[in-house]
């Protein structure tokens, strides 16, 4: 398996850390407050005190954090590993995303936006649904390849090769007709 990091725990930072944990994962989790981490740690996670430190040896660094602004923020500070994939979590937009990923371009780090629909219960019991887009090849190694999302949602799916379409996808997800019209639209765009 490979080894996490994971950057941001609030409510679903938290649950998704957890559910990572119990499927075995090796994971090292960072949050602006470290009490909030702390928890994990008796749950076989390490605790660092920054996020560069969450990130410096992970394979695949999650983050879930409030929005555009604090992601970006966050993730300046971090110096990827080698040949690492960033699966970006958060719901922060088409702009949020676009803006993401070029950080990502800028720090030479595989980028995935990958916002989950669902709150704390369906995260607590792995059953988000995750839409992951970016290229195919990058969204499979972090989803599929390499497995750790799916320890969190048994619905993840590969919506888009541009980040940030994912939201179209996303919006219209609460009902699966309109997922699939969205991809499709999405796909004709292209």
């Amino acid at each position: 398996m490979p080894e996490l990091g994971y950057v941001g725990l609030g409510v679903m930072g938290t649950a998704i850390s957890r559910r990572l944990l119990d499927a075995g994962h090796t994971l090292t989790v960072w949050n602006r407050t470290r009490e909030k981490a702390e928890p994990l740690a008796e749950d076989g996670a390490t605790v660092c005190d920054a996020a560069a430190e969450a990130a410096q040896r992970a394979e695949i660094v999650l983050t879930v954090l409030a929005d555009a602004d604090a992601t970006a923020e966050t993730v300046e500070e971090i110096e990827f590993a080698d040949g690492a994939v960033w699966v970006q979590a958060a719901t922060v937009g088409v702009d949020g995303a676009e803006r993401l990923a070029e950080l990502a371009r800028e720090k030479g780090v595989a980028f995935v936006d990958a916002p989950v629909l669902g709150t704390r219960q369906p995260a607590e019991e792995g059953k988000l649904v995750v839409l992951a887009s970016g290229s195919a090849a990058r969204a499979y190694a972090a989803i599929g390849g390499r497995a750790p999302v799916v320890s969190i949602g048994p619905q993840t799916s590969h919506v888009a090769a541009s980040v940030g379409l994912t939201v179209i996808a996303e919006a219209a997800s609460h009902d699966l007709d309109g997922l699939v019209a969205a991809v499709d639209a999405v796909a004709s765009a292209a």
